[in-house]
C-alpha cells in the first residue's frame, strides 16, 4: 500500500511540474505575442506619415505641367529622405517600388 501511495504521489507531483512548464510556455507565447502585435502597430505607424509624404510627392509631380529641374530635385530629395528615415518599406513589393 505504502508503494502505491508513492507511486501515486510521485505522479501527481510530476502532473504538476509538467503543468506549471506548460503553463510557463503559454505566458511565454502570450509575451512573444504581445511583442509582435506592438511591434506591428509601430511599423504601420511609421509607414503612415511616409506613405502620406510620398503620395503627396506624386500629387505635385502630377499638377505641376512642366516641372523645373529645382522642383524636381527638391521632391526628389524629400523622396529620398523619406525612404531613409523610414527604410522598412523602401524597395519592398509593398511600397509599390521595384525590389531589387
Amino acid at each position: 500500500m505504502a508503494d502505491r501511495l508513492g507511486e501515486q504521489r510521485q505522479a501527481i507531483v510530476q502532473a504538476a511540474e509538467e503543468r506549471l512548464a506548460l503553463e510557463q510556455q503559454l505566458l511565454q507565447a502570450e509575451r512573444l505575442a504581445s511583442l509582435g502585435r506592438l511591434a506591428a502597430g509601430v511599423a504601420h505607424e511609421m509607414g503612415a506619415p511616409r506613405n502620406v509624404i510620398k503620395g503627396r510627392i506624386e500629387l505635385l509631380r502630377e499638377r505641376t505641367d512642366t516641372p523645373c529641374e529645382k522642383v524636381e530635385r527638391n521632391l526628389s530629395s524629400i523622396n529620398h529622405q523619406a525612404d531613409v528615415h523610414c527604410p522598412h518599406r523602401a524597395g519592398t513589393a509593398e511600397s509599390g517600388e521595384s525590389v531589387q
